[in-house]
């Protein structure tokens, strides 16, 4: 077992915790998008529901542009 010292435990840590967070902000935003969208699809649905099919089918379309882009992540 190698022998650690602080500095070089801190120096470790930080950049771990950063890189951590880092990825855990970008996650937020990611799951935000689509739920944002689902908000809207229901708003405008409340207000025209008429054209309920077509938004869904539109609603469909743009979440699919949306999710495989950050499948590939």
């Amino acid at each position: 077992m190698p022998f650690l010292r602080i500095r070089e435990f801190k120096k470790e840590f930080i950049s771990k915790v950063a890189g951590l967070l880092q990825e855990h902000e970008l996650h937020k935003t990611q799951v935000q998008a689509p739920r944002l969208l689902e908000l809207q699809e229901t708003q405008f649905q409340k207000k025209h529901p008429t054209h309920q099919r077509n938004a869904k089918s539109n609603f469909t379309e743009i979440l699919q542009k949306i999710i495989n882009p950050l499948q590939t992540v």
